[in-house]
């Protein structure tokens, strides 16, 4: 059996199959069908609200704002007038709306195309009746596809979720990871409904019918391994990249370790010139004073290849222009071993290597 990891996690519940039914399509008069929608609509809205109470999710106020949408409305009740089912209805109009969407380059609204597939399922089930169910007791989630509002309705009961297929940067794939609950995509169902599952978001095992040892096994295997990680843990320094002169915020100052390159062959493209040592000497002396005693990397002028000073292509690197420009680097080099003087958190870095 192929497994993916979603979200990592340990979970504990018995396994619970909820059907993502669709396209029954019941046949009733256009003029019932139109009501029925309208109550339909109410009713889903009603719901999102109520799962909003305790949720901070523009997941359901997107879907609200689609259903509440007059144009989307209109095309429903358009098709349905057309004696259209209810469920064919939607189902038609929403495969155009999600059209539109993917039709953007924007990646947002690409993004919210299952959201539109969650509300369809979320719909079909309601107007089926399949909603609203009840558990006193923890539960594995099995579905063909994760939906955030799934998450949402089953919040305290779901301790972990398979499902058919899923992808990493799903927002339920991210709910899942807010909530600490494993998450796996398997090709198959070894189990039937009902059976006692542990599942394991590390080690993408999925024990059935387990011992209470089993999970106290797995709880301190994880744990063990977390503190050897913690042992041998080196913390990652944060540095920045910048370039120019434009001004930098407070906070990146307080909150980096430094920076970890400044290209200053930006300082040239402003002016379309090299710049006087004594403007460079300016810039890169308030540089290194404002994050002394933080190491800052000046890097001297590096011009890729598409660049051109005067008509004469410059490869990268100090040899490349240090022949017909030796003025200008002698310049360069002067100011900030100037600065260097002052405030030595200052470094220099020459085509990848550092000079001091």
């Amino acid at each position: 059996m192929s497994t993916k990891v979603i979200s990592r996690g340990i979970g504990v519940g018995k396994a619970f199959f909820l059907k993502q039914k669709k396209g029954n399509y019941e046949k009733i008069s256009a003029a019932e069908a139109l009501i029925t929608y309208e109550t339909l609509k109410n009713h889903v809205i009603s719901s999102l609200f109520d799962m909003k109470q305790n949720q901070d999710s523009d997941i359901l106020d997107f879907q609200i704002a689609v259903l509440n949408d007059h144009a989307f409305s209109q095309d429903i009740k358009r098709r349905i007038k057309e004696s259209r089912p209810i469920d064919k209805a939607f189902e038609e109009a929403m495969s155009s709306y999600i059209k539109q969407l993917l039709s953007h380059d924007d990646p947002y609204f690409k993004s919210r195309v299952a959201d539109l597939h969650d509300l369809t399922t979320r719909l079909f089930q309601t107007y089926h009746g399949t909603t609203n169910i009840k558990f006193n007791e923890p539960i594995i989630l099995c579905v063909d596809e994760l939906y955030p509002s799934m998450l949402f309705e089953f919040k305290h009961q779901i301790k972990g979720i398979i499902a058919k297929k899923g992808h990493d940067l799903s927002h339920a794939a991210i709910l899942a990871r807010e909530r600490n609950l494993p998450y796996l995509v398997v090709d198959d169902y070894p189990f039937e409904a009902g059976t006692k599952l542990l599942i394991n978001g590390y080690t993408k095992e999925i024990i059935l019918n387990p011992k209470p040892m089993d999970h106290k096994k797995a709880l301190f295997e994880h744990q063990f391994e977390q503190s050897q990680l913690g042992l041998s843990h080196k913390p990652y320094k944060l540095l920045l990249n910048l370039s120019g002169q434009d001004k930098i915020d407070k906070t990146y100052i307080e909150n980096s370790d430094g920076v970890g390159l400044y290209r200053s062959e930006f300082l040239y493209h402003t002016f379309n010139d090299f710049p006087s040592m004594e403007y460079q000497y300016d810039v890169y002396l308030k540089l290194a004073k404002q994050f002394y005693p933080k190491p800052v990397v000046i890097r001297t002028y590096d011009f890729s290849e598409d660049k051109s000073l005067d008509g004469m292509v410059l490869h990268r690197g100090v040899a490349a222009y240090l022949l017909s420009y030796e003025d200008a680097f002698i310049e360069q080099m002067t100011a900030l071993l100037l600065v260097n003087e002052k405030y030595d958190n200052l470094k220099i870095m020459s085509s990848h290597h550092y000079l001091i």
